[in-house]
């Protein structure tokens, strides 16, 4: 059984981040938003909403942390 590593899940978020900014940078760049549908735009705004409300989140906690 391997030994328990303390940092795996957060080097795997590390690991995806660079490809969520890639995929946020590519739609903002390549796509035109005044022919996208106001569904599409909608959902995509409550998406961006919900994870910039969880990246706040941890940064908070990381920034706690790092105080102590």
């Amino acid at each position: 059984m391997p030994a328990y590593n303390p940092d795996s899940e957060v080097n795997s978020l590390c690991m995806t981040i660079g490809s969520w900014i890639s995929s946020i940078e590519r739609v903002n760049s390549k796509v035109n938003f005044d022919r996208v549908t106001p569904k599409a735009i909608s959902q995509l705004i409550q998406e961006l909403t919900s994870l910039a409300g969880t990246v706040c989140s941890i940064q908070e906690r990381l920034e706690e942390r790092n105080k102590a």
